[in-house]
């Protein structure tokens, strides 16, 4: 199926065909005969040479050939560049700033050396910066900058520190130099010279090779700043207002941007890139670098890892860590557990020197530093060292080619008394995670969780290495909040773990161990954070990707390696550990492949890294259509870079394969135009010709109004409703993607997993096919660290079956809607009105059960009475009795049961949620819209919280029934497990939590930072995710045995107007009894225990009677969605948009109390003309059979002519040919 895309050729921004894009090709004026062109290269020649060639293609083309240029010139250094040097390279020549994302010590700053010569060979007037942390590194990096300048016959002119200040100020003052190579202190110690008028924008490009060393001050990012060409007053002015929220001051933050951006188009204004993009340092300044430069430094967390993790039960830790170093070899990092005194460290570097094993003791008393570096040289062999969090030896090696595997003598663990306050913020969050859940009292609990949220978010103002330093410094000015929540949380901690059954519990449930030492308590926790960091050694990125390691855990405490398990569950579900007998069997291979994989990283053997599947990190961009969903992806990697792209946000990262830029669209880029010319062919958006080719524009968006749309039908550049020019248009989604494109070796399109994401993932595609080297599609159904790396093995191309099948539903839609709407203006004078192919049958059915409930129905009485405290409804059957009567009725009167029949039954559990279950459950329950309940559910999706919540599948994968598993095992409840499979697999599998967490366990996690989400969670969030785990839950346990009374009740006799009158009374049936080992324990099932003792002849008051009409029932949100699927109409992702449309059309609104949905007079009428005129709208055969098409067009069981017949029949049965619309006055 062919489309027509508005304006998206490459080359000259005319329309183009979508099997051209696909191609690679250029519109049919710029390339009459397609056939004739092979290749890109042969694409690009012909243009040339017919002198055509133009648009962002040149663009391209220029870049290609300046790449091509500067790998030339780098292989003075290198044989060929790496792919992400590739990348950095295109960013620059496109004068971006930016930070560089990539291991350390593979060529960054190499890169920068090139970058500064290549810059200056093409332009010898450029002025590049260098800012590097010491004068030894001036010297050096001088020295090479000279060298290789002289084999490249470059003469070049560098100043640097160290030299007479009065030599270098006179070189800048005169702009005779080409070089300058300066150390932080040097550019602050010059502050008043640096920041004067004389020098803004004298930098052509600051290179900074060290950005903690520049952060270390504030005013070092001004000099910067001043010498890339932004005045003091321009800095000035944007700090004024950076940190404003109101509206108004919104507005003026605006008003800077615009003259923010005019100055830059104005000036010229230098290249700042930083050469890491992982920073301990924060400051306001760096938010300055987000508004000037459009990027935003980051730091990293270690999340990949290729571990092989091993645990030995050991009754003598020392001998077996000699048995196990001595088999090992060098490259090992000995962790030893804190619970164990500083001579233990010792008795092990003694033996291991028996042994002949060069060792030596890392520790507060040694030099940390000068031990690492005779280690990374050789010299030493072993490191040894405690397991504490902050240590040198967990956190300050990053040695790829050195380190090979960690050995834990004990579980790692964190000791501790009250006695002396803990500093460390992370520690003390991470210490209310472990506690809060065991804490009964509400108020204790309610204030550990605010305490704790609070300082989760004090600690998201700081880096990883940032906190580090905070915990061992004195209080200053600037950090006082953070400790103050430091010190009150860890005093409502102390005073809860004075709990004796509180620290009973904890003790039951492996979290922690106490002590008695010399007459004081110690607590033993299972310390996850270290031993993350500590055997995260093993394992770390370089240019191949990631190492093997290997980490053993020689176990001293099977409860504490228990609670350790525990806790690195909770914070990714990679973890898995083999027992050391296991291990014993896979030992050779894995040794070999640490070994080999040393061996050639220490040689840099591209070949033999390349036979062992470790290729060059690839630069990926990786697509969604959510920025939430964007921006958790990001947080699986820490604090990303972040870069704006032509307005749009990038998050920077690495993996362990590709070096990643995530972004969004935001949604669809594209939709159908309303051309509107049925004497050329054109059907609103649609051309009739040799089949039906739908032609597309990109949507734009009216920020004075709010309306969106596809094309401008009045003036382009101004809203189609309100004239304003305040368009946001996705044409800029666009040329970013296709700019970001030519930065990758791969885009890799992940938005939903349905066909609407599909169609967006094929848009993305076409849009930068003529720029991307490779392209393919990603299926994410759940926002998770394992679903990411799952959709990273599992790439595909895009389902053109999927996207033909929502076009289809698009231009059925758009033809009866837009067809019908001038039709349902004129009749009720009103320009806002509309009706589609799936509201015409359900708003009908609304109607008419609406009409069917004003019809006249017999009288019913309802009689409330209380039996032993519990208060029933018992109804009668259908009675002829005026409400005057009703005193009489009450009169002394009694209902006597008559019979009770007993019954033992077997309760199903619940069936997982579709999303149709999921409405139908939650909006009598969360007392919420449908529309509600699908933005909760989208919110919990794309925070990485449920699966994806727009499906019709129960089906179970194996992921799902481990965590339903983990629960259960986890709350001793492991009993009352039973695996159930629900339905065949399908697309999509049931919508379920992603984690073993309740809603307790979610909640403590978030506040305590354990789980990091990119939204802030409302109690409806809460009792959506509540409600979707429980019913997960129980869907994975025994069935529930009840006993049922069904409970017959005597007939009243009543004096009505002096004759006795009989009223049958309904029976009841009641749970009286539920076995609680069940799925009862996780979703209750209502039971009346009080009801037990109840016999026949038992006889019991009434205490108020009613006397109501009996009329049909109308139609809540969620029957009408259970309407809906049963009858075959609408899908799961349209269900709550139909009836959110049907209200806002004011066709329909919900009753105040039960919520039911009631026509309006505009609405019956509405109905009312349709069936008169265009019975079809309103008849459920339309909508019906045409999702049975579209469903047969995804499962490929049409072909291009099928669809086309369809389509047809749809066209001539359906179109409203007759009445026109003009475009115009549609869309007024």
């Amino acid at each position: 199926m062919q489309f027509i895309y508005k304006e998206l050729c490459p080359n000259d921004g005319n329309d183009i065909t979508s099997s051209r894009l696909e191609k690679g090709l250029v519109c049919e004026k710029c390339l009459p005969d397609a056939h004739a062109i092979r290749s890109h290269e042969e694409l690009i020649k012909y243009l040339e040479e017919n002198n055509l060639i133009g648009g962002k293609l040149k663009e391209y083309k220029e870049l290609e050939a300046q790449l091509k240029e500067f790998e030339e010139f780098s292989k003075i250094l290198y044989e060929s560049l790496t792919p992400a040097q590739k990348s950095w390279f295109v960013k620059a020549a496109r004068n971006e700033s930016f930070a560089i994302t990539y291991p350390t010590g593979l060529g960054k700053t190499s890169f920068g050396v090139l970058l500064a010569l290549y810059t200056i060979y093409n332009k010898n007037e450029k002025k590049v910066f260098f800012i590097v942390p010491t004068k030894l590194l001036v010297l050096r990096l001088s020295e090479r900058l000279q060298e290789i300048a002289d084999k490249k016959g470059l003469k070049l002119k560098i100043i640097k520190s160290g030299e007479k200040k009065e030599n270098i100020i006179n070189s800048l003052r005169n702009r005779e130099f080409n070089i300058a190579v300066f150390t932080p202190r040097f550019l602050i110690s010059n502050k008043d010279v640096l920041t004067s008028s004389e020098y803004t924008g004298i930098a052509d490009l600051i290179f900074v090779d060290d950005v903690d060393a520049l952060l270390k001050s504030s005013k070092a990012i001004d000099i910067v700043l001043n010498l890339l060409g932004f005045e003091e007053s321009i800095q000035a002015e944007l700090r004024k207002i950076i940190k404003r929220t109101s509206r108004e001051d919104t507005e003026a933050k605006t008003k800077v941007l615009e003259e923010i951006e005019a100055y830059k188009k104005q000036r010229k204004i230098g290249q700042l890139i930083f050469s890491s993009a992982t920073t301990r340092y924060t400051s306001s300044r760096l938010r300055l670098l987000r508004y000037l430069l459009n990027f935003e430094p980051g730091s990293s967390l270690e999340v990949f890892r290729n571990i092989k993790e091993v645990y030995k039960f050991t009754k003598n830790e020392i001998n077996d860590c000699i048995k196990i170093v001595k088999k090992l070899g060098e490259g090992g990092l000995i962790f030893v557990s804190t619970d164990k005194p500083s001579d233990y460290l010792e008795e092990i570097a003694s033996k291991l020197e028996e042994e002949g094993i060069k060792c030596e003791i890392v520790s507060g008393k040694t030099n940390a530093k000068k031990i690492i570096e005779k280690f990374e040289k050789g010299e030493v062999k072993i490191l040894i060292g405690h397991a504490i969090f902050y240590g040198p030896l967990v956190r300050g090696i990053d040695m790829p080619a050195k380190v090979k595997y960690a050995l834990f003598v004990g579980v790692p663990k964190f000791k501790f008394s009250f006695r002396i306050f803990e500093r460390n913020p992370l520690r003390t969050l991470w210490l209310a995670g472990l506690v809060v859940n065991f804490i009964e009292d509400f108020n204790t609990r309610r204030a550990i969780l605010e305490t704790a949220d609070k300082l989760k978010n004090e600690t998201q103002k700081f880096t990883p290495e940032a906190l580090r330093a905070l915990a061992h410094i004195e209080k200053v000015e600037t950090q006082m909040r953070i400790f103050e929540l430091t010190k009150k949380l860890y005093d409502l901690l102390k005073e809860t773990l004075k709990d004796e059954n509180l620290v009973r519990k904890l003790e039951e449930k492996k979290r922690l161990k106490v002590l008695e030492e010399k007459g004081e308590k110690f607590f033993l926790i299972p310390d996850s954070l270290t031993y993350i960091q500590a055997s995260g050694r093993t394992s770390r990125l370089y240019y191949g990707g990631i190492t093997t390691g290997l980490s053993i855990i020689l176990v001293d405490d099977k409860n504490i390696f228990e609670g350790l398990k525990l806790q690195l569950n909770l914070r990714s579900e990679l973890f898995k550990f083999m027992n050391y007998k296991e291990y014993e069997k896979e030992k050779e291979k894995i040794l070999e492949l640490i070994r080999i994989e040393r061996e050639a990283i220490e040689k840099r053997d591209l070949k033999k890294l390349k036979e062992l599947k470790k290729l060059e990190l690839k630069t990926a961009l990786f697509v969604v259509e959510s920025p939430t969903k964007a921006r958790t992806i990001s947080s699986f990697f820490g604090k990303p870079v972040v870069r704006l792209v032509k307005g749009l946000r990038v998050y920077e990262c690495v993996s362990d394969r590709y070096i990643l830029y995530i972004t969004a669209t935001r949604g669809h880029i594209f939709d159908l135009v309303y051309t509107h010319d049925p004497n050329n062919g054109y059907y609103y958006g649609v051309l009739k010709k040799d089949g039906y080719i739908p032609i597309y524009s990109t949507i734009k968006k009216c920020n004075n109004c709010g309306a969106q749309f596809s094309e401008y039908l009045k003036e382009k550049g101004k809203c189609n409703y309100c004239g304003s020019d305040k368009i946001v248009d996705q044409i800029k989604t666009v040329e970013a993607l296709q700019e970001l494109a030519q930065e990758c070796d791969l885009v890799i399109i992940a938005t939903d997993p349905d066909s609407e994401g599909e169609k967006i993932a094929k848009d993305v595609y076409l849009a930068v096919k003529p720029f991307a080297k490779e392209i393919k599609r990603a299926e994410m159904h759940e926002i998770t660290l394992r679903a990411f790396l799952d959709a990273l093995d599992n790439l595909r191309d895009v389902n053109d079956k999927l996207v033909e099948a929502q076009v289809v539903r698009r231009i059925g839609d758009r033809w009866v809607g837009f067809s019908l709407s001038n039709i349902v203006q004129q009749e009720f004078k009103r320009r806002t009105l509309g009706i589609g192919r799936v509201q015409g049958p359900v708003l009908h059915w609304i109607v008419e059960n609406y009409k069917n409930s004003k019809k006249e129905k017999k009288k019913i009485a309802v009689f409330h009475t209380k039996i032993n405290d519990i208060r029933l409804r018992i109804i009668s059957k259908s009675i002829n009795i005026k409400k005057r009567n009703l005193k009489n009725i009450l009169k002394n009167i009694k209902i006597k049961v008559s019979k009770i029949k007993k019954k033992q039954e077997l309760i199903k559990p619940p069936v997982p949620f579709s999303t149709t279950e999921l409405l139908t459950y939650a909006i009598p329950r969360i007392k919420a819209s449908s529309d509600k309940i699908m933005k909760l559910a989208q919110d919990l999706f794309e925070a990485g919280l449920i699966t994806y919540h727009r499906t019709d599948s129960h089906y179970i994968s194996y992921v799902g029934f481990e965590i339903a598993k983990r629960y259960l095992e986890e709350k001793n409840l492991i009993e009352l497990h039973k695996q159930r499979q629900y339905g065949k697999k399908a697309t999509h599998e049931c919508i379920r939590p992603t984690r073993p967490l309740d809603r307790t366990e979610l909640e403590s996690a978030i506040a305590t930072g354990q789980i990091r989400i990119p939204i802030q969670l409302t109690p409806q969030h809460y009792q959506l995710y509540d409600l979707i785990f429980r019913v997960f839950i129980a869907s994975q346990m025994k069935e529930a045995k009840t006993i049922t009374y069904e409970i017959s009740f005597e007939s009243l006799k009543v004096p009505i107007n002096g004759e006795m009158k009989e009223i049958k009374l309904n029976s009841i049936k009641l749970n009286i009894k539920t076995d609680e080992n069940s799925f009862a324990k996780i979703y209750s099932i209502p039971t009346y225990p009080q009801l037990e003792n109840i016999k026949e002849g038992d006889a019991f008051e009434v205490e108020d009677v009613q006397l109501i009409k009996k009329k049909k029932a109308l139609f809540t949100e969620e029957e009408i969605i259970s309407k809906m699927k049963e009858e075959g109409i609408g899908r799961p992702s349209t269900y709550a948009i139909i009836i959110k449309k049907l209200i806002e059309h004011g066709y329909v609104f919900k009753s105040p109390n039960k919520q039911a949905l009631i026509p309006t007079k505009t609405g019956i009428a509405l109905i009312e003309k349709l069936k008169k005129e265009y019975k079809w709208v309103t008849d459920v055969e339309l909508t019906k059979k045409f999702e049975e098409t579209t469903d047969s067009i995804e499962k490929g069981e049409r072909n291009e002519a099928e669809i086309t017949k369809k389509l047809d029949e749809f066209f001539e049965r359906f179109y409203e040919l007759k009445k026109p619309t003009p475009i115009d006055t549609l869309l007024a």
